[in-house]
């Protein structure tokens, strides 16, 4: 009987020690066109970017193709991570940025398929339940700010230049209904997401996609006003988390952009962006860790 009791207590510990030991997850990512320089993996906070590890380079029976792999050790935080595939002959050339795309990890197993020439337009997101609800977003929102864009000069190119114009009232009326309508659309498409998947980190910055509504009948002038005023009453700056992201810093220079003016001297644009920081320092003060965090990107 002692020794059963000994061999139930041993197989207990074993047990509970088998699952204190921390699940270890892997990403796998498969290029195109790669050259034969090696990846180089960030962790982003903010705007800045912390290099983890330099990921080798495996070929495949294709050569054209190209695999590596990561570990994330036992203490990998979730939130953005950014992979540099190098520069393009043309990047060399004119000094401009490598190759790179952002991704989520949240302790989950991700496997990716890319082209180093095109790395977010071909991607393909085999495995991975927070890249394929981000990169989906990610898609529809660029479609979305592009139609915004659109709608939003034609309102007012019809409104202004275009007052001349045969049946400008109708177009303008029409491109109005348009513009806030597909805001409209927009949110909702961002709250139902959210609603879908509650629990990811995705959704977490999703949400900070919220903007302002905008009125389509208000003048460029009002519009950019009511942007300013109403700017942090749709989005939260409370998680810790998503410092492990660009978003928040993202956010905040948003805000600021939208204190320029184009005939504004270096002097007025410094007295305006003075007036944006104090606006931005008063609605992200709910978290002390957020506070610094933003106060730290500003200074």
């Amino acid at each position: 009987m002692e020794l059963l009791k000994v061999i139930s207590i041993l197989f207990f510990l074993i047990c509970i020690n088998l699952n204190s030991i921390a699940q270890s997850y892997t990403l796998e990512i498969k290029l195109e066109n790669q050259p034969d320089n090696h990846i180089v993996l960030n962790k982003i906070s903010g705007d800045d970017f912390h290099p983890l590890d330099t990921l080798l380079l495996r070929r495949g029976q294709d050569p054209t193709i190209k695999k590596a792999e990561y570990t994330f050790s036992e203490n990998a935080e979730p939130g953005m991570y950014r992979l540099v595939f190098g520069k393009t002959t043309y990047a060399k050339v004119m000094d401009e940025p490598p190759q790179q795309l952002d991704f989520i990890f949240n302790n989950e197993d991700i496997i990716l398929e890319t082209d180093f020439k095109t790395p977010q337009e071909s991607l393909l997101v085999v495995l991975s339940e927070e890249n394929r609800v981000w990169f989906e977003f990610l898609q529809r929102e660029k479609m979305i700010q592009e139609k915004l864009k659109e709608l939003e000069m034609e309102v007012d190119y019809y409104r202004g230049k275009g007052a001349g114009v045969s049946n400008s009232g109708i177009a303008v009326a029409n491109r109005v209904t348009q513009y806030n309508d597909l805001q409209a659309q927009r949110d909702e498409f961002i709250t139902e997401l959210a609603a879908r998947n509650p629990d990811i980190f995705a959704t977490k910055l999703i949400k900070m996609y919220r903007e302002p509504f905008l009125n389509g009948n208000l003048s460029k002038e009002e519009r950019r006003k009511q942007f300013q005023k109403q700017y942090f009453n749709v989005v939260d700056f409370s998680g810790e988390s998503l410092m492990n992201s660009s978003v928040y810093t993202d956010k905040v220079f948003q805000y600021l952009t939208s204190y320029n003016r184009p005939r504004y001297t270096k002097e007025m644009l410094e007295k305006e962006y003075i007036k944006a920081v104090d606006v931005v320092l008063a609605n992200v003060n709910e978290n002390e860790k957020v506070y610094e965090f933003i106060l730290d990107y500003l200074v």
